[in-house]
């Protein structure tokens, strides 16, 4: 007779962590861990809603992001919180930034996931465990649209102009303030996700001949090692880790040509 498949019981576990696991590990041991990302990967979002329940085991209060407007966080509060899913409330917090443009429902999806975590939550008698969302964003666009002239209000310049000095330093200084004020004063952990440029740490780059700054360059010369960056693989266009990558996974134990 042929064997038996193996029981689940029986089968080998895995020597690494799932990508769940170890964000959450790295949440567990930073009070702030900067997620980088490329915009509107849809795989990447969904990775992100799934991680909720592991961000919540690891004692991360706070999901932080730029997607949506810093202005509107009374109102992201009391969507995130509402004993039912305002559909129109949350496309209204997308147009107020981006005008509902790429990705918007792919953003739209982990608000919800967050909300549904949040019901679960509420249906324990005890461990409550709820994830805020902290809006990070600053206005895309210009009050008057007399003044845009033709122009798309997502081009640099024009926003250079519109907040009175350079855009990504400002935005960069904005979401170290907030997350100063809405996480760290308060002693809480938060998983703050942004773009790759946005995350960066040490690297500090240049654009047009002129250093900018990040909020991960900000809160890593403050905090140290109580802020740690991750990015996805295949985020930044860098072959040489990418190679790297790839030799640490053909050395772990599922990369050695076993059967399982």
């Amino acid at each position: 007779m042929p064997p038996e498949d193996p029981t689940d019981d029986e089968r080998p576990t895995s020597a690494l962590q799932s990508p769940e696991e170890y964000l959450g590990d790295l949440c567990g041991r930073h009070q702030i861990v900067l997620l980088g990302d490329q915009v509107g990967v849809r795989q990447h979002l969904g990775f992100l809603a799934s991680a909720l329940a592991e961000l919540a085991d690891n004692g991360v209060e706070n999901l932080a992001w730029e997607f949506t407007n810093s202005r509107r966080q009374a109102e992201l509060d009391a969507l995130i919180e509402a004993p039912e899913w305002d559909r129109r409330a949350c496309a209204d917090l997308f147009v107020d930034l981006l005008g509902a443009g790429f990705g918007y429902q792919e953003y739209a999806d982990v608000l919800h996931a967050v909300w549904k975590h949040n019901e679960a939550e509420r249906c324990r008698d005890d461990d409550r465990r709820p994830i805020r969302v902290i809006a990070l964003g600053l206005p895309t666009y210009v009050e008057d649209p007399d003044l845009l002239d033709g122009r798309s209000a997502a081009e640099l310049g024009l926003r250079n102009w519109s907040l009175g000095g350079h855009y990504r330093d400002m935005s960069a200084f904005h979401a170290a303030s907030v997350l100063t004020a809405e996480v760290l004063r308060r002693g809480e952990r938060a998983l703050v996700y942004m773009s790759a440029a946005a995350t960066t740490t040490g690297l500090v780059e240049w654009v047009d001949g002129a250093p900018t700054t990040s909020a991960g360059n900000l809160l890593w010369r403050w905090m140290a090692d109580g802020c740690r960056r991750v990015v996805f693989h295949g985020t930044v266009a860098d072959t040489a880790a990418t190679e790297r990558v790839e030799e640490l996974i053909s050395r772990s134990p599922e990369g050695r040509g076993g059967t399982d």
